[in-house]
């Protein structure tokens, strides 16, 4: 045989043997069913989807390693996205948004969870059923995903994900503007909560200093304050008159307040109003109420309605000069009026 006939045989076998290999060698693919990954006739991955409840949940699992990828959608209905909070439409959103993340976050991530109660119960009922311990027992979670969709129209309204224990690696995209509405609790979406460690929002809105007998607007009613005035007891209808402890004064706030939405509401003075002393501390409404009249602590108030009463303080006898500081609610504002 000659050396050229010999070189074109070996040269054709290899080609042979090369074209054998890439049609019969042992490959990775994805099924038809799509999800399921294999490799030497072996699965690596897989893709799950279930529904719980509303709620719709997909697991990529890592077989060779135990690990899982979760994705969920979650529809938000007109409910938990707006409420009204004295008087006025806000939205929940973002408090929803953020709680839930966060659940999500510490249940998966953390190695000793501070949950909270609603927290708790966010992770559990998630974790709850045959589907989620059928599918992911055993298996650790290494991310997770969360698409907060507009329950009648489907629209994106937010979207967390999050790989690492910490409300600070949490990544956050918003899609919905709210920024017509107020914010239940003044919260953004993406905001770390005060209980994680940052300041109040209290502490950097912008101050608008105003007097006695001066109105200011906030965002569901007008407030005046008409005078204060310092005392030792406060006199009521029946029983016993309130005395002050020792080392403690009552301060009594006279002032009128205008409803100016379109209905009623229960006027709660602590959720937006307090008294600060020129040390800085800072005092909620005295809890005694009993028998205390023009007591505005909890009172109705009509629409365009005007209320006279009373707000009443205790605090140390040492406070020589105090303001009333008065939260607008849809504006990153706070009123101080001074005493003197």
């Amino acid at each position: 045989m000659k050396k050229k006939d010999l070189i074109t045989i070996i040269a054709a076998s290899v080609l042979l043997l090369g074209t054998a290999w890439l049609i019969f060698r042992p490959k990775a693919q994805i099924d038809e069913e799509g999800g399921t990954r294999t490799k030497k006739e072996k699965i690596v991955t897989d893709e799950i989807s279930y529904e719980k409840g509303d709620t719709k949940v997909t697991v990529v699992r890592n077989k060779v390693t135990k690990s899982a990828d979760i994705s969920t959608d979650l529809p938000v209905a007109d409910d938990d996205e707006y409420t009204e909070f004295l008087g006025e439409t806000v939205t929940t959103a973002p408090f929803l948004v953020n709680l839930t993340c966060s659940a999500f976050n510490e249940g998966f991530f953390a190695e000793e969870s501070n949950l909270s109660e609603d927290q708790k119960e966010i992770v559990e009922n998630f974790k709850e059923g045959e589907d989620y311990e059928s599918y992911l027992s055993g298996y650790s979670i290494e991310h997770f995903t969360i698409n907060f969709n507009d329950e009648e129209t489907g629209e994106k309204i937010a979207k967390c994900s999050s790989n690492k224990a910490g409300f600070e690696n949490i990544a956050f995209e918003v899609f919905r503007d709210y920024s017509e509405y107020g914010s239940f609790l003044g919260m953004k979406i993406g905001e770390i909560p005060e209980d994680e460690g940052t300041s109040s929002n209290k502490d950097n809105l912008e101050i608008v200093q105003a007097n006695v007998g001066e109105t200011i607007k906030t965002a569901t009613y007008e407030l005046t304050v008409e005078s204060f005035e310092e005392s030792q007891e406060l006199p009521a209808s029946y029983g016993e008159p309130h005395i002050a402890r020792e080392g403690a004064k009552f301060v009594t706030v006279n002032l009128k307040l205008v409803n100016t939405t379109n209905s009623e509401f229960d006027f709660n003075p602590d959720s937006r109003i307090t008294l600060e002393d020129s040390a800085g501390r800072t005092f909620e409404t005295y809890d005694d109420s009993i028998g205390i009249e023009d007591y505005l602590d909890y009172r109705t108030l009509g629409p365009s309605l005007a209320e006279k009463g009373k707000l009443f303080y205790e605090i140390p006898a040492d406070a020589s000069s105090y303001s009333l500081i008065v939260l607008h609610g849809n504006k990153d504002i706070k009123y101080k009026i001074p005493s003197e």
